[in-house]
């Protein structure tokens, strides 16, 4: 029967839905949440009695207390299952389920909807500690089955809210077929023996959706598999994350076994859409005394297979703490099928990262004086309504160029960005298959901009055409042009090339005339502060014959393959193409190439090189 002493039932457990509130520790129930009595019986008995109540909702209530028990409990459908309030800390009037150690089961299994065996209706967890068994290797904190083990599928707003569940022997939470709205908010996941979260993982099992999953304010410490995977889900799924952290540590509760490799994962998903605003990883020291190092970060957002859903996110932040900085794998995508959208932002450093896109790209065996072009189609980034002609955008390829001339990324088309590769280094290059990154860059990057029309007209094949931009700036800035046209697969690059002038040229190694359309071109001019690392180094490429080039390294520690990297000559280029990449860890290559069908020689000046900090600034 219902019991309402009120020194156990607090004002907080009431419910003031209608229904009743069953107590676990009702003398007819007799829970005695001290931490050595077996009180599995106790919180079924009282979980059954909620189940049969005649009012429309009802809920199983467990005051402040350490329930020790040793064998799953059985929440039936429609009950509620709520404690006092979850905590780590010992002592505080808290409510703490434990499960006994050698148990190997699930801790918490469901009791689905009689007429329909497999799903399980208007249920809810809050407020509440599950301990699992730290020495066990098998059992989930809340697996979605019933008793003899078949897969239940949670309806209509089943949320778990105000929940810990730490020392799990698999998984914190276990969805094995996901769930229609299910709502998980306000929880702390940590130190499970496998995953934080697990969406689906059984093959053979069919209909696996998520519909509408929404997790919100969730901390995933030191799951050894990872924070949250969603593996092999379909159908109409749309996925909400807000706010969720991780942090890869050392999981003490599991013979200090280190942890957490990813913390976010989709595999093989075929998803209408997620959402994700609010990302936050951390690498820290392991936990292991003396002797510890840093555990280099795995990659915090991993998409993979070939259902790679469409992903678009805001507000995306990922720190790395104790001077560990490299951030190289942040971010690991695998998208195997072309045309698929993937919208990410480059997750790196201390700030809130600008959108950018990245997949791979495979450029082929390009031959001496031969070009490609590599395009990502649509790009959808995060706050920006589309990407159209004439934005301002910067692209990279995650792997060392060995000479190749790059030009200025450009968009293409509505949603999709372009650049241009030429060889013309006298032999074969067939670059291994590697990231290309792209990214609109933000007025608040610039400290001058201007604006003239541009008519390149019909230009031949191997011919070069160029214009004059008047804007405030100096030789030797960095600058970077926008042309809103189509650039047909020409080389397209910008440099200072007197007190006050942006030159911008177009190179044609296309194999026939391209006719690019008059439009708007403007020319940028960055500050200083858009760039997080710069160097700059004396230098005399000397006399370069036409169809000649030189390729040069500068030092700059902290660039890595994929960044971002913009170049500058400290005298007129005189239409020599420069081109800068990092080539490797800590080193930016720049590439100058003549094309002007005449030799030159530049004379000594300075060559300077800048990371851009995309993490800074916001559009």
């Amino acid at each position: 029967m219902p019991w309402n002493d009120k020194d156990a039932l607090t004002p907080q457990a009431l419910n003031s839905r209608s229904g009743l509130v069953f107590n676990v520790k009702d003398p007819d129930f007799g829970a005695a949440g001290n931490g050595t009595t077996d009180d599995t019986a106790a919180i079924q008995a009282t979980l059954d009695a909620a189940a049969v109540n005649s009012a429309a909702i009802s809920e199983c209530f467990v005051p402040a207390g350490n329930y020790l028990i040793s064998d799953t409990i059985f929440i039936p459908e429609g009950v509620t299952f709520r404690g006092v309030g979850a905590t780590e800390a010992a002592g505080q009037k808290v409510t703490r389920i434990t499960l006994a150690a050698g148990t190997e089961k699930d801790m918490i299994r469901f009791i689905p909807h009689t007429a329909l065996g497999t799903n399980w209706w208007f249920g809810h967890i809050h407020s509440m500690a599950l301990f699992g068994d730290t020495s066990g290797t098998l059992g989930n904190g809340i697996s979605f089955r019933d008793s003899s083990g078949n897969i239940i599928t949670p309806q209509d707003q089943t949320t778990i809210h105000d929940v810990i569940i730490r020392g799990c022997s698999e998984n914190a939470l276990h969805f094995p077929k996901g769930g229609l709205p299910v709502h998980i908010y306000d929880c702390k996941l940590i130190f499970n023996g496998a995953y934080g979260i697990r969406f689906t993982s059984l093959s053979g099992v069919t209909n696996k959706f998520a519909m509408t999953a929404h997790f919100a304010n969730i901390s995933m410490d030191g799951n050894i598999s990872g924070g949250m995977l969603f593996e092999e889900l379909d159908d109409w799924s749309n996925i909400v994350l807000t706010h969720i952290r991780g942090e890869k540590r050392t999981n003490s509760d599991r013979g200090s076994v280190t942890a957490q490799e990813d913390l976010l994962t989709f595999d093989n998903c075929a998803l209408t859409g997620v959402s994700i605003h609010g990302l936050s990883v951390i690498s820290s020291v392991v936990d292991g005394g003396a002797g510890s190092g840093f555990e280099a970060p795995g990659a915090s957002i991993k998409i993979q297979g070939e259902g790679a859903p469409l992903i678009r996110w805001s507000g995306a932040t990922v720190r790395f703490r104790d001077g560990d900085s490299n951030a190289a794998n942040s971010v690991m995508l695998n998208d195997t099928v072309p045309g698929r959208t993937i919208s990410i932002g480059k997750l790196q450093g201390d700030y809130n990262s600008l959108s950018s896109v990245r997949r791979n790209r495979d450029l082929a065996s390009i031959a001496d004086r031969a070009g490609t072009g590599t395009t990502i189609s649509s790009v959808y980034l995060a706050g920006i309504p589309s990407i159209v002609f004439g934005d301002a955008i910067v692209t990279a390829l995650g792997i060392d160029l060995v000479g190749l001339s790059k030009g200025e990324g450009y968009v293409q088309a509505a949603d999709t960005v372009a650049t241009r590769f030429e060889n013309a280094t006298g032999g074969a290059i067939d670059l291994a298959s590697a990231s290309f990154s792209v990214v609109m860059i933000p007025d608040s990057m610039f400290k001058a901009q201007a604006a003239v029309t541009w008519d390149p007209a019909s230009t031949a094949d191997g011919a070069l055409v160029s214009v004059t931009v008047t804007v405030p700036g100096a030789l030797g800035d960095l600058v970077m042009f926008s042309h809103a046209a189509n650039l047909k697969s020409t080389l397209g690059t910008s440099y200072v090339s007197a007190a006050n002038t942006v030159t911008v040229q177009l190179q044609n190694e296309t194999g026939s005339t391209q006719d690019v359309d008059s439009a708007t071109l403007t020319a940028y001019v960055f500050k200083e502060d858009a760039f997080m690392f710069m160097n700059s180094v004396a230098f005399n490429p000397g006399s370069l014959n036409d169809k000649a080039g030189e390729t040069t390294t500068i030092s700059v520690p902290g660039a890595r393959l994929g960044d971002f990297v913009v170049a500058s000559f400290s005298l007129d280029l005189q239409n020599i193409i420069l081109s800068p990449y990092v080539s490797a860890d800590d080193v930016v290559s720049v590439r100058l190439q003549n094309e002007t069908n005449g030799t030159l020689n530049l004379g000594a000046g300075t060559l300077k090189v800048g990371v851009l900090d995309i993490h800074r600034y916001r559009m």
